[in-house]
């Protein structure tokens, strides 16, 4: 994948740097993740969200695309949804919440894309136990969250396999380990030693540790991940008051090259990319460039909540809030062209 950043400028009132639809790394911590995890239907039907509803609960939403009737789809009164995925491929829902007696005893589920069956519980651990979704595979097999079942004081890190059924570790962590994302054969896991700063990858089945990148004195990684082509990595790091974002190429599945490639400097928050790569997102100085390297064009956006693409990559869906109310708006790739605005008055 060759990286070209283009230049926009973009009129922004609220921007956060949190766009959901983590393909490729995680999402952030909960309580800096304002994203309402907009996403289309496997049909391009629908567009799900996270809302507040009429009795003051975050539930999950549905929005017809050719109608614009909006349907409450989860109806929870007890305790709100915290994150939601509407799973690529395959007809069903997983979610985050926790219970009224336990608030932040957070459990996962899964249910069919309406929630007319009995939700599953996936995650039935004792209270005092979190389980927080951080992201999901691009294809929809996975779903990796963190929990403290085996110890309170420590994350250790799991994928929900929605093929099977099951969850599986991904990570047993002895310090302080943190997820930083997963690899598309599904195979490796990017970890970060904060207490230094390095890198390193972690294979799922075998466990074998390779080292793989430390900054230089005085930088910090905000974030990193693979390209969805599978051949580079992209970091993100800090040093002081800016970032940089850096591509290295993969000498091997385990390895580096020693050289990076500067892309992009200053204060860059977020990177990301589309499903299968089609589109790469920056956020800079406040201002998201969503370039579309089929097209090498750039999509204008403005107060940006959420920002996703379909499977197929042929419509690009923004989510913003503007006077009071969720919009939505579609753009597609295939004409360089957009759809009037979908409006959907908030609670």
């Amino acid at each position: 994948m060759k990286i070209r950043i283009l230049v926009t400028v973009l009129l922004l009132s609220t921007v956060f740097a949190n766009l959901h639809a983590q393909f490729w790394h995680v999402l952030p911590p909960l309580e800096e993740d304002n994203s309402v995890g907009t996403t289309f239907s496997n049909d391009d039907k629908r567009i799900y969200y996270l809302a507040t509803d009429s009795l003051g609960k975050k539930n999950i939403f549905a929005i017809d695309i050719k109608t614009q009737t909006v349907m409450q789809i989860t109806k929870f009164t007890d305790a709100p949804v915290v994150r939601f995925f509407h799973l690529p491929n395959k007809p069903s829902l997983v979610y985050m919440k926790a219970t009224a007696d336990h608030p932040t005893d957070y459990h996962i589920y899964r249910t069919d894309n309406n929630a007319k069956d009995q939700p599953e519980d996936l995650t039935p651990t004792k209270p005092g136990v979190q389980n927080i979704i951080l992201g999901e595979q691009y294809n929809g097999r996975y779903v990796y969250y963190s929990t403290n079942k085996r110890n309170p004081s420590k994350l250790d890190y799991y994928r929900y396999d929605a093929a099977q059924n099951i969850s599986e570790l991904v990570f047993t962590n002895d310090k302080a380990h943190t997820l930083v994302a997963w690899s598309r054969d599904e195979s490796k896991v990017l970890m970060l030693d904060p207490s230094m700063s390095k890198l390193f990858l972690s294979d799922v089945q075998t466990t074998e540790r390779f080292p793989l990148y430390t900054p230089a004195a005085g930088k910090k990684i905000l974030t990193a991940m693979w390209t969805p082509d599978n051949k580079q990595l992209f970091v993100l790091e800090s040093g002081g008051s800016y970032a940089e974002s850096r591509a290295f190429e993969l000498t091997s599945p385990t390895s580096i090259s020693s050289n990076s490639k500067l892309l992009d400097s200053g204060a860059i928050t977020y990177i990301n990319a589309s499903i299968n790569g089609r589109c790469f997102m920056e956020m800079k100085n406040d201002i998201l460039g969503v370039n579309d390297y089929k097209t090498e064009s750039v999509t204008i956006l403005q107060h940006i909540t959420d920002a996703v693409t379909n499977a197929k990559e042929t419509y690009l869906l923004e989510c913003y809030t503007l006077t009071g109310a969720l919009k939505f708006r579609i753009y597609d790739l295939t004409k360089k062209s957009s759809f009037e605005p979908i409006v959907v008055k908030m609670h």
